[in-house]
């Protein structure tokens, strides 16, 4: 069977993982039902954020196209494709499952075919969300860690969600 460990960056490969904060457990469950053996979180994490990738999130079906940009920076490189190239992708967030550990993760989502874009190296599962709430969950994460246009970028993506909402009424 399975070891089920849960292993942290700030801890990094340590025998004695620090304690998993409880609204962490939800997420590395559901992660774990969908295989892998570990989980490795990051003090980045936020209740808020979790719960949005948990309610709105799953495993992706998409098919995988790799994009090689700059190694180990997911989170930028995903976010750079999508920030520069808005009507060409969406964002993607959340875990990638590789060599049998779940890893925070995003990606981008080429809107023309639907298919996931790796920006680093390709992984067997990916499970997050995408389009707004990637973008909200990545927002979120960034006003976490204290970056200080991140509270300002959530009040525009609010207020974009608004007039979409708005639009879409009309």
């Amino acid at each position: 069977m399975a070891t089920r460990t849960y292993n942290s960056f700030a801890t990094g490969w340590a025998d004695k993982p620090k304690e998993v904060p409880s609204y962490l457990t939800p997420l590395i469950e559901a992660l774990l039902e969908h295989g892998g053996e570990s989980v490795c979180w990051w003090n980045g994490n936020n209740g808020e954020a979790v719960a949005r990738i948990l309610s709105q999130g799953g495993i992706s079906s998409r098919r995988v196209v790799v994009r090689r940009m700059q190694a180990h920076r997911c989170h930028d490189n995903a976010f750079r494709l999508v920030w520069e190239n808005p009507e060409t992708y969406a964002l993607g967030t959340g875990y990638a499952l590789t060599g049998g550990m779940w890893r925070p993760h995003s990606w981008a989502v080429r809107k023309s075919t639907g298919r996931l874009v790796e920006t680093t190296v390709k992984s067997d599962k990916y499970f997050g969300v995408e389009g707004l709430a990637a973008a909200k969950v990545h927002f979120m994460e960034m006003a976490a860690d204290g970056v200080p246009c991140a509270e300002r970028l959530l009040r525009e993506l609010a207020a974009y969600e608004a007039a979409e909402i708005v639009k879409l009424a009309n």
